[in-house]
């Protein structure tokens, strides 16, 4: 006789232990996720009774999201600056907890986008050094600003990856850029790369 065990009743007490309770057994165990998903994941989807999904209007249906895959989830995606929580990489906890959607990352508590993660990035990784180097310029929502210009130099880039789209010209020939129109003022962009080299000097 098939013993069928709900998703609800495993208990996660840590990363690395695991719980499982039912009128049949009450067990614990200790194991790395990756020693579970090798030699436990074959035998573990066949006790697993799935829930049926009624209703995942405010979500999406995510194939084979819960642990080992087994049973598919209805996932809620977070919109831009919406507070969020970042996932433990290789932690069982939370498989069904509400996630940044595409492009999109959860950074100091909420979804950021992709100018805001690549400047999260580049702080931890230079420390101090990451406050008197000229960066690349973010919008309020988190992308890239359309009109880039780093110490002299200016360029059109692309808003989502923050690629160069077009040729790189000094300062004094921004008004050749396709994305000047619209942008800061000549005299803004001069300014801000005229602050940054005096910090620079200064350090």
């Amino acid at each position: 006789m098939a013993r069928f065990v709900s998703l609800e009743t495993i208990i996660l007490t840590s990363t690395f232990f695991i719980c499982v309770f039912s009128i049949w057994t009450n067990y614990c165990a200790a194991f790395s996720v990756s020693d579970l998903k090798r030699f436990h994941c074959d035998d573990f989807c066949k006790i697993v009774a799935c829930e049926s999904i009624a209703d995942c209007s405010k979500g999406r249906i995510i194939r084979n999201a819960s642990y080992c895959g087994c049973c598919d989830a209805c996932i809620k995606f977070l919109e831009i600056n919406e507070p969020c929580e970042k996932p433990v990489e290789g932690s069982l906890k939370d498989i069904k907890a509400p996630r940044c959607k595409d492009g999109l990352k959860c950074i100091n508590g909420k979804c950021s986008q992709a100018c805001s993660r690549h400047l999260d990035y580049l702080n931890q990784s230079m420390g101090i050094s990451f406050n008197i180097h000229p960066q690349e310029h973010c919008t309020k929502t988190g992308d890239f600003e359309r009109l880039q210009c780093i110490k002299d130099l200016c360029y059109c880039a692309n808003p989502i990856t923050g690629e160069v789209e077009s040729r790189i010209v000094k300062t004094a020939y921004i008004s050749k850029l396709p994305c000047y129109a619209g942008a800061l003022t000549k005299q803004e962009l001069v300014s801000e790369a005229i602050i940054l080299e005096e910090k620079i000097m200064i350090f």
